[in-house]
């Protein structure tokens, strides 16, 4: 990417960020957030630097870093 990230299709301790967006889906495992916001703050209960931020507050900071 041209700022220096990956997309990965799972969550890894090796992550950084885990950008979420705002639709809820029925098909998710708890109706309001998915597996993978799960396993980040399962990670985070852990001690590993996951930052959970929302879509709006990453397109923001995308802005002010370009």
């Amino acid at each position: 990417m041209k700022l220096g990230g990956n997309v990965l299709d799972a969550v890894l301790v090796s992550l950084d960020y885990l950008v979420i967006g705002t639709m809820a889906s029925r098909e998710w495992k708890q109706s309001s957030f998915g597996t993978k916001i799960e396993k980040a703050i399962d990670f985070q209960k852990k001690g590993y630097g996951i930052l959970i931020v929302s879509e709006e507050a990453w397109v923001q900071s995308l802005g002010s870093s370009s």
